[in-house]
């Protein structure tokens, strides 16, 4: 919620208000300078805020920013989602995923580090080939996952375990159980260009139970895969947890603790809590 400044003009708190609900709405079709069509309300409107110039209306002008704004965070979104953007091409991807994700969940923060968080429900909720879903979901998935794990913070490494400390995953680090190998998948296919895969076929994708992990390491997101145990011993982690409690939830006796600490304390995907 923003906090509006009390001594704004009330003419001025009018036009930015109007101006911003006109350049962030939908429109209606392009006009023959290839615009976009503002809606009535907006179109009818513009007049009174926007004076005309020698070849464009007061509706065209602002219709130039609207375009652009829209432009901006379908840029935003494509640079998120590198995977989802490949199974499209460019698009596919902004008339059948950008502008109906952004329809539907628009900017929430000036932020736009947060822009696709919402783009697995989307597409969970509203998108229509049932037969592509899965795989369209897990790519939204992991697209995101990446961007989470290369801006997330990182808290000082596990040191001295006690059993009282208290422990979990670093922020950057994300667990994934999924329906297919994708990760290799997707490492393959982002080598090629956006509308590769228009004239191409994608590389074979397999299908089963794959578990990896996600995380930062030295300024880049990288993964590995995982056994199931390995996964299931990690989710843990997910959250705080004591190192006793932690300890109680093992089975202890078929569990190298010594060499599951070292290896994930190495790879910087352990933090103590406070």
């Amino acid at each position: 919620m923003y906090l509006l400044d009390p001594k704004v003009p009330a003419n001025l708190l009018k036009l930015q208000s109007w101006f911003g609900k006109a350049i962030s709405d939908t429109t209606e079709g392009w006009d023959e300078l290839n615009l976009p069509v503002l809606k009535a309300k907006y179109k009818n409107t513009a007049q009174q805020y926007v004076k005309p110039s020698k070849h464009l209306t007061s509706a065209q002008r602002v219709a130039i920013y609207n375009e652009q704004y829209w432009l901006r965070l379908i840029s935003c979104l494509k640079k998120d989602f590198p995977l989802l953007v490949r199974l499209f091409g460019e698009g596919d991807f902004e008339d059948m995923i950008a502008r109906r994700y952004l329809e539907k969940y628009p900017p929430s923060s000036w932020s736009l580090y947060i822009l696709g968080e919402n783009m697995a429900k989307w597409v969970e909720d509203h998108y229509p080939n049932e037969i592509d879903k899965p795989l369209i979901l897990e790519a939204a998935k992991i697209d995101y996952g990446y961007m989470l794990s290369f801006f997330s913070a990182e808290y000082p490494p596990l040191q001295n375990l006690e059993l009282t400390t208290k422990i979990s995953l670093q922020p950057h680090t994300h667990l994934f159980s999924l329906p297919f190998d994708i990760l290799p998948f997707r490492q393959e296919v982002l080598q090629n260009s956006e509308n590769f895969y228009l004239d191409n076929d994608f590389p074979k994708l397999e299908k089963g139970n794959f578990y990896c992990i996600l995380f930062r390491w030295e300024k880049k997101v990288v993964y590995k895969s995982l056994s199931k145990k390995e996964y299931e011993t990690l989710q843990l982690l997910e959250k705080q947890i004591t190192f006793q409690d932690f300890i109680e939830k093992i089975d202890i006796s078929s569990f190298d603790l010594q060499s599951f600490f070292e290896k994930w304390s190495k790879l910087k995907c352990l933090c103590s809590v406070l």
